[in-house]
């Protein structure tokens, strides 16, 4: 008899059903919200690459202080803020499919298939299919995961490289094979490449491994994680020097005592155990709904009640644990970013698929579970009430994803090279984005942009808030056609 490959066709609509729901705006100009903030800001560092060359940059993140590279008077600067992996797989994503909006998604999702199957394939070696099926039921449909469908950021890849390095780790205690620990290594070492959260991977797998997994001979070789994770932060560190020297170390750590709270001139409140998990709560019922919020309260008493009959359950729990402290160190992420429960997607996918779990082994009455029947159809009314409270947050998170800044959108949709006559904020990032797909000139002057005008410029673009000069100013008005979008005047100059 042939076994239908069940878990396998789930796992594979599963799959698709994210496809088409990450394909819904991918086209989409960068809108005014997170996702187009951090994707356009990615998306331009990844076009320095290709516009300077991986040589010259020396592989580092070039960042530009004004919207327009043509001038040759900005003063460049490298980004250090996170790792140069993310950026990088952009440039290479433009260099094969062109620099587009969809070109830069297309990586979150390619990245976001891959965490979905290693975190099905993680749950499966180290509990069994039906946990697994049901933790990427609950961690792809949760409005979070449809928040950052197509959200390309460090955060998004850390997703993926969090659910490998855990396979690798999994098949490991399992087969005890070497290719494996040696690819748990492998994993973390390529993780350090994208993001800073996987090195907070590295204490839960610790603990769990030499305090609560049961073999009577433990290979102490998996402690050199740790001198990899500090060889890995101080390779990133000579990466820095190389490109900035001491300027470089010191932006970074000015970086970091403004996510520690440390720095007086951007100090909110002081963040305590009890007001994290309060925004935790908040933010889980936000973007994950309520069922996760319980899962939070629920799965770590469970966990320990059961702890002594089974140590699975523990590493989920620990690696929460461990990420809640990166949270807690880096306490401005409370107030700065909407995505700070982003990576914790999978292991909350996790909670409540083992939770649910447990429900099978319930005894109605004496030497009498749930049958199958009744548990599979509990899950059927579970997973169904759970799409259900979900889509009112879909539908939220789709509408605010669609904000368009005005300007973003003419830009997106005209295409034509173009004059400028502003300072742009150097955290304009969308902005910055659609001027680099085109030439742009900077002239502040009458008798130079005569002198422009018949090299192919198409549009004339002034700031409302950065005055230009009066006598360029009446040349523009009294022979250009002119249309005011929301704090920006354009001029058809063909």
């Amino acid at each position: 008899m042939i076994k239908t490959p069940i878990y396998e066709i789930l796992l594979t609509s599963i799959i698709i059903a994210y496809v088409i729901l990450s394909t819904l705006d991918i086209t989409a100009p960068w809108n005014s919200t997170h996702s187009g903030f951090i994707g356009a800001q990615y998306s331009n560092l990844a076009i320095n690459y290709l516009k300077f060359g991986y040589f010259e940059t020396k592989l580092g993140q070039l960042s530009n202080t004004a919207s327009n590279l043509q001038t040759g008077n900005e003063k460049y600067e490298y980004y250090v803020n996170r790792p140069i992996g993310t950026a990088m797989l952009i440039s290479f994503s433009f260099l094969v499919f062109g620099i587009h909006e969809w070109s830069a998604r297309v990586v979150a999702v390619l990245f976001n298939i891959l965490a979905i199957i290693f975190l099905f394939y993680f749950v499966k070696t180290y509990w069994d299919k039906e946990v697994a099926i049901l933790s990427c039921f609950f961690t792809v449909f949760s409005p979070m995961f449809f928040y950052i469908r197509n959200f390309i950021s460090p955060e998004t890849i850390t997703i993926f490289f969090t659910t490998f390095i855990l396979y690798a780790y999994a098949k490991w205690l399992v087969t005890n094979k070497k290719r494996y620990f040696y690819l748990i290594f492998f994993a973390f070492i390529t993780s350090t490449f994208f993001n800073w959260e996987n090195y907070f991977l590295v204490p839960p797998i610790l603990i769990h491994y030499f305090i609560f997994v049961k073999k009577r001979e433990k290979d102490k070789k998996l402690f050199y994680l740790i001198p990899t994770a500090i060889f890995c932060f101080l390779f990133y560190l000579g990466h820095i020097w190389l490109l900035m020297g001491m300027r470089g170390l010191e932006n970074l750590f000015k970086v970091f005592i403004f996510r520690l709270n440390l720095d007086e001139s951007w100090y909110i409140s002081e963040i305590t155990p009890l007001s994290l998990v309060k925004v935790l709560i908040t933010n889980l019922q936000k973007f994950y709904t309520n069922l996760y919020s319980y899962a939070f309260l629920l799965f770590p008493i469970i966990t320990l009640v059961k702890l002594k009959s089974n140590e699975k359950n523990i590493l989920p729990l620990l690696i929460f644990l461990s990420f809640s402290l990166y949270l807690f160190i880096f306490s401005n992420l409370f107030w700065i970013h909407d995505f700070l429960v982003l990576f914790f997607a999978p292991i909350f996918g996790i909670f409540i698929a083992l939770i649910l779990s447990e429900i099978k082994y319930i005894t109605v009455r004496k030497n009498c579970t749930i049958s199958k029947i009744n548990f599979y159809g509990f899950l059927f009314i579970i997973s169904f009430l759970f799409i259900i409270l979900s889509y009112p947050v879909y539908k939220s998170i789709y509408i605010s994803n669609s904000e368009i800044w005005p300007i973003i959108k003419f830009l997106s949709k005209n295409d034509g090279n173009i004059i400028v006559s502003f300072d742009e904020h150097p955290q304009n990032f969308q902005l910055k984005f659609y001027l680099s797909k085109r030439v742009v000139l900077d002239i502040r002057d009458k008798d130079k942009l005569i002198k422009n005008l018949d090299k192919g410029f198409k549009y004339f673009l002034v700031k409302d808030d950065n005055p230009i000069d009066e006598e360029l100013k009446n040349y523009l008005e009294n022979n250009f056609k002119s249309k005011k979008i929301h704090g920006y005047v354009i001029y058809e100059l063909k």
